[in-house]
């Protein structure tokens, strides 16, 4: 390797980084009024400019070092798959610039998004190649999702953080949707957890994250619904079973400032929990109630109308959906009629209750089966992984 070429890959290395940063942090962070969609055109952009660079230098690697070199993983063929079946489906469509571009300015879950996002994966699993890096990105996200979780609160609390009145709601957040906030820390919550359970001796590392993981917690439990709430509990119970103490055989072995700095967090967010639920008794007060009930929830498509929109869309095209990003057409033709009694019964939805029916309406059948391949693959490379190591 010539002088040249060690100059490259040491920029490309210090981009790669700073790129992964960028992206993370405007994933939570970035919004604007500058586009007609304050939040996801925003975040979608930098998306597309990182990954964009980061193609071209890992090209240009390539080329300099005369060869290419990639990565293989179980992902690849239900990602490919899935990327095929998008494209397919897009050229059927009866909306091919809607299923190609988005639609009403939702960039997320067009055939242009889809392609941005397997590209960028295929491009990180070719320049993170070690736990080292791994850990290094997880902790750049949770002390991210801290942030975030420390201005969703504050925000719930009534404090007005911008001067824009626009952002001055108690649901404000930055990712622009309480659901995804509540999501992201949900899925952070295990690694967080992992962190105080560990083997370490560090007595200021398990506090700071016995900090974070209330903060996650109270987060979730005071501006998530059942649908965020179900996947927080399973992160915490998985946690714990993949933690060391799976291998406790004695109370004896037990770490007690593990236990403490896990069990008093847990406490404290089941004591929130419970407080913005219960109504106050008499002339007390219960401001955690007041607020809870005062917090407007997102409203999202029910399970069951999803799913009858789902298997009448199938039904009509089963094999390739109706393409990306239409969604909103399959509800306006196939909403059941009981929906009209409900008291949503004047809103439309783009989306479904999960992505499997979303999958399943505009993807089709084939559409389905590479995204189902895709989970089972992950979670079968995950268990032996989570189970076996001795971390």
């Amino acid at each position: 390797m010539n002088d040249f070429e060690k100059v490259v890959d040491t920029y490309f290395n210090q981009f790669t980084k700073l790129g992964i940063i960028l992206v993370i942090l405007s994933s939570l962070f970035l919004f604007t009024n500058l586009t007609t969609e304050f939040y996801d055109s925003a975040k979608f952009l930098v998306l597309l400019i990182v990954t964009g660079i980061m193609l071209i230098l890992i090209v240009t690697r390539f080329t300099l070092h005369n060869k290419v070199v990639i990565v293989r993983t179980p992902l690849d063929v239900p990602l490919l798959l899935l990327l095929t079946v998008a494209i397919v489906s897009t050229a059927l469509s009866p909306a091919p610039y809607l299923s190609l571009l988005g639609n009403q300015l939702k960039i997320n879950g067009s055939l242009v998004s889809l392609i941005v996002y397997i590209i960028f994966y295929f491009v990180l699993v070719n320049v993170i190649k070690t736990v080292k890096e791994v850990k290094w990105i997880l902790i750049i996200a949770t002390i991210s999702a801290t942030i975030l979780s420390v201005i969703t609160l504050l925000a719930y609390s009534g404090l007005k953080l911008l001067p824009s009145p626009w952002v001055h709601g108690i649901n404000f957040t930055t990712t622009g949707s309480s659901f995804t906030t509540t999501g992201i820390l949900a899925l952070l919550l295990p690694f967080v957890i992992a962190q105080i359970l560990s083997k370490t001796n560090n007595l200021t590392f398990r506090l700071i994250n016995s900090v974070i993981f209330t903060l996650f917690g109270i987060t979730v439990a005071l501006t998530g619904t059942w649908v965020t709430w179900i996947p927080a509990v399973a992160g915490v119970l998985l946690a714990v079973l993949t933690s060391p103490l799976r291998q406790v055989r004695q109370i004896n072995q037990i770490n007690p400032i593990s236990l403490i700095a896990f069990i008093i967090p847990l406490s404290a967010i089941i004591l929130v929990t419970v407080l913005s639920f219960v109504p106050p008794i008499g002339k007390t007060k219960n401001p955690l109630y007041t607020q809870a009930q005062a917090f407007p929830k997102e409203i999202q498509a029910g399970l069951i109308p999803s799913w009858k929109i789902a298997v009448s869309a199938f039904r009509d095209t089963p094999f390739w959906g109706s393409g990306p990003s239409t969604y909103l057409f399959d509800f306006t033709n196939y909403k059941p009629i009981e929906f009209n009694s409900t008291k949503e019964w004047n809103l439309r939805f783009d989306s479904a209750f999960n992505e499997y029916f979303q999958v399943l309406a505009t993807l089709g059948g084939v559409g389905l089966v590479a995204l189902l391949s895709l989970t089972a693959l992950f979670i079968s490379s995950s268990f032996s992984t989570l189970f076996h190591s001795d971390t």
